[in-house]
């Protein structure tokens, strides 16, 4: 990958990649800091078949159990109606084992 002139390796096994300009370096007894800012992205399409798929009716069971948790610690009627709305989104959205997760927890 070249970008302004200079080559950057990628790695063969990288799904994907990001080149950035670093600025305002500041150096401390403890630490290097510095802004970074993304010139160039991508992804190694060699590997395109391991990017993730995003699945709306998993992201709904994590969300429905982040409620739940909050529900146990409050007791709030609000986590309750969210953790239904996110179960009617698994239900659509999701496959057998998000399907099967609430059967486990009701």
């Amino acid at each position: 990958m070249t970008v302004h002139g200079l080559s950057f390796p990628i790695l063969k096994k990288a799904l994907t990649w990001v080149v950035f300009e670093c600025t305002d370096l500041k150096s401390t007894d403890h630490a290097l800091v510095a802004d970074l800012i993304p010139v160039k992205a991508g992804f190694n399409e060699a590997n395109w078949k391991s990017l993730p798929v995003p699945n709306r009716g998993f992201n709904a069971v994590l969300e429905a159990t982040v409620h739940a948790t909050r529900y146990q610690l409050t007791g709030d009627e609000k986590y309750l109606k969210l953790i239904r709305h996110y179960e009617s989104l698994a239900s659509k959205c999701g496959g057998e084992n998000e399907k099967k997760s609430y059967e486990i927890a009701l």
